[in-house]
């Protein structure tokens, strides 16, 4: 699951595998971005297989790890403790009043390889088991992924249910005002996911509180082999102490990189949302886009957490280096959203019980940081959608994790990760505020995208020798095109009525 996608070093290739399924084409879009097809149908009962990648685009086999590793709790965002299981039921009561000539319709799922994945497409699967109700996959090249999608609805070929993932604004383009059947205050649905990818009052975007596929979150991952075996202070055994702050995180990083390790993998673009600020702020009541740097707050934030790992990076504690050295045993902290939980997320090399992962500390910059959220995981219903009330009844159930283990689907990397995410994770998501960062749509409009580490436009301000007292120029010297991004952005949704 891809919502840490644009931070990282890598670049995340796409590969498609053909099953036991009903159908399977290819067809060329019109940007020449090349989507394949995938039926999941009601007779099919051979098991499909759905997809699953590395890095490098190579299919794998996805086999489920079940170790003895502890994911542990953490006393960041409130602590949930632990049950002896995962076990959870879903109130399904609604399939029954799903209307029977819905039964042998198709729903197009418009995705990039993430829920179409092999795990989750037993969830797809099981549905259609359900209601008789199709899903075919459509997987697109994940950078071209909206602009051939409004290409598409333009002939007329566009999918039903579409995903928003740090594409917002331009994400609006493809979609359409979310229908009447959906009542985003129904208890099911965040209605801060959809209020923040609205705009003047008209909604276009829902999630749940309950989907595998969140809003993000930001945890501190580490490699309990590492401090155990060097007799090195975990940051479980801060949270334990009631000691879990910046300052004992920073510890951990320097302890182990006292050790010969490199200490971590810290990027500041996910240290200031943890307090609700933002590079590119959002007005969705009047559709309008601003620079964070105009908030005294959120600039404050921002500097400081560039000057962090600016610090850290200068003495060479943390590398920053692809994340494969952390799953090999030569990297102590990987600060990663939910995704790095996921059976084929980034750790998935990694043996299981070496895998631990607490909350963020609970303050940042002298401030609370229990933000929750930063990416923009929404899901829309597509201009030129066939099946509304199919797609409306398929979200509804594949957003529900509690849907996933009747469907035989195990996607996360052990099962005390599935616990951290299900016991801990998901009550503290829903209670603790949300926060939605825009910065990667607008800076991408305006020629400036912030990609990674090593942006061209960027990589100044997250150079190794860059000085901490530095940075505030090297900011200063992007204001505008941080206001260039906001006007662009505010641009894009002029055209919104």
């Amino acid at each position: 699951m891809k919502q840490q996608n644009l931070k990282h070093l890598f670049v995340r290739g796409l590969a498609f595998a053909l099953t036991l399924v009903l159908c399977f084409t290819l067809a060329a879009c019109g940007t020449g971005t090349t989507t394949s097809e995938i039926i999941i149908g009601d007779e099919d009962d051979g098991g499909y297989e759905g997809l699953d990648r590395t890095d490098n685009g190579i299919e794998k086999d996805g086999t489920q790890q079940d170790g003895a590793g502890n994911g542990g709790n953490s006393s960041g965002k409130g602590n949930t403790s632990s049950k002896a299981g995962t076990k959870t039921t879903a109130d399904t009561s609604w399939i029954d009043s799903i209307p029977k000539s819905l039964q042998g319709t198709t729903v197009t799922f418009g995705c990039w390889g993430d829920e179409n994945a092999k795990e989750y497409a037993k969830v797809a699967k099981y549905f259609t088991k359900k209601t008789k109700i199709n899903i075919k996959w459509v997987t697109y090249n994940e950078d071209k992924y909206i602009s051939t999608i409004v290409e598409q609805n333009a002939a007329g070929k566009g999918p039903d249910i579409i995903i928003c993932n740090v594409t917002f604004p331009s994400a609006i383009e493809a979609v359409q005002e979310l229908p009447a059947i959906f009542n985003v205050n129904d208890g099911f649905w965040d209605p801060r996911v959809t209020k923040d990818l609205s705009c003047r009052g008209k909604n276009y975007f829902v999630n749940s509180y309950t989907s595998p596929f969140l809003n993000g979150g930001l945890f501190c991952f580490y490699n309990k082999q590492i401090f155990s075996d060097n007799n090195i202070t975990s940051p479980q055994d801060y949270v334990n102490a009631g000691n879990w702050t910046m300052e004992t995180f920073e510890k951990c990083l320097r302890d182990a990189h006292a050790k010969g390790f490199d200490g971590g993998n810290v990027f500041p673009q996910d240290l200031w949302p943890l307090t609700g600020a933002r590079l590119i702020d959002y007005d969705s009541s009047t559709g309008t886009f601003s620079s964070g740097l105009n908030n005294p707050a959120y600039k404050s934030d921002i500097v400081y957490s560039l000057k962090f790992v600016s610090r850290l990076l200068k003495e060479g504690v943390i590398s920053n280096m692809p994340l494969p050295r952390f799953a090999q045993g030569n990297m102590a902290i990987a600060v990663q959203g939910n995704f790095s939980m996921k059976y084929n997320g980034w750790f998935n090399g990694m043996t299981p019980s070496s895998l631990g992962v607490v909350d963020m500390p609970s303050t940042f910059n002298g401030k609370k940081a229990n933000y929750y959220g930063l990416y923009q995981r929404g899901y829309g219903i597509g201009k030129n959608a066939k099946n509304i009330e199919g797609a409306y009844y398929f979200l509804r159930y594949f957003l529900d994790i509690n849907n996933y283990e009747e469907a035989g689907a195990n996607i996360f990397l052990n099962k005390n990760i599935e616990r951290f995410f299900k016991e801990h994770y998901l009550p503290n998501y829903k209670k603790n505020p949300m926060n939605t960062e825009y910065k990667e749509n607008p800076l991408s409009l305006a020629g400036h995208p912030w990609t990674d580490a090593a942006s061209n436009d960027w990589k100044d301000l997250f150079n190794a020798q860059v000085a901490a007292e530095e940075i505030d120029t090297l900011l200063a010297a992007r204001a505008n095109i941080i206001e260039t991004a906001a006007k662009k952005a505010t641009e894009k949704l002029q055209g919104v009525k």
